[in-house]
């Protein structure tokens, strides 16, 4: 239902890909290396941690869980920023 490069942004970011092997991933799925999707992937990690964050600390307040929501919350908000500031200005 969303952008189709969506998932491979949420892939790329929460398996810590490099960005070799983001573009093998690229690659893989559409065949080939578009610098402007590549860039795409690249700006939907942000919002894929930004909501892998968000949705954590949620978590912390309404989860019954035995899990660590705010280490897990505070991973995702450190690798938005380290995205962020990664992108061209």
């Amino acid at each position: 239902m969303g952008h189709p490069l969506f998932d491979l942004a949420s892939v790329a970011a929460n398996a810590g890909l490099t960005d070799t092997q983001e573009q093998a991933l690229l690659e893989s799925y559409r065949g080939m290396i578009d610098s402007r999707e590549l860039e795409e992937i690249r700006t939907f990690k942000l919002a894929s941690s930004l909501r892998e964050a968000l949705w954590a600390v949620i978590q912390s307040v309404i989860s019954e869980l035995s899990f660590d929501y705010l280490g897990y919350a505070s991973r995702n908000f450190e690798a938005y920023r380290q995205w962020r500031d990664q992108l061209p200005a």
